[in-house]
């Protein structure tokens, strides 16, 4: 730990924003590490880091539909952010059957 920590500091100390990229670091860190025992890992990429995770056996995100998804996603570019409130302002049924195309 001491070895990953001394690395990451020669790596953010010459940035003038080491301590929010720092933050994302950790917050991928964790984010991979929930993915790896289960989870189901939501990043928000913008502002202060944190994460929406849930079990994936436990039936919520089988179960999720497409819109709850969309209601999750925090899009990185504004042309993502506009395709996510295009898709937002479809019924659930219309949802739905773009669900079906993408996944089948």
């Amino acid at each position: 730990m001491q070895r990953f920590r001394s690395r990451l500091d020669a790596f953010l100390l010459p940035s003038d924003n080491s301590a929010q990229q720092e933050g994302f670091i950790h917050q991928y860190l964790l984010a991979h590490a929930l993915e790896k025992i289960g989870y189901a890992a939501t990043v928000n990429p913008v502002g202060v880091p944190d994460i929406a995770a849930v079990k994936k056996e436990r039936g919520a995100a089988g179960n999720e539909t497409l819109r709850d998804k969309l209601l999750r996603w925090n899009p990185e570019t504004p042309e993502l952010k506009k395709l996510r409130e295009q898709l937002l302002a479809n019924s659930a049924e219309t949802l739905e059957k773009l669900r079906q195309v993408i996944c089948h």
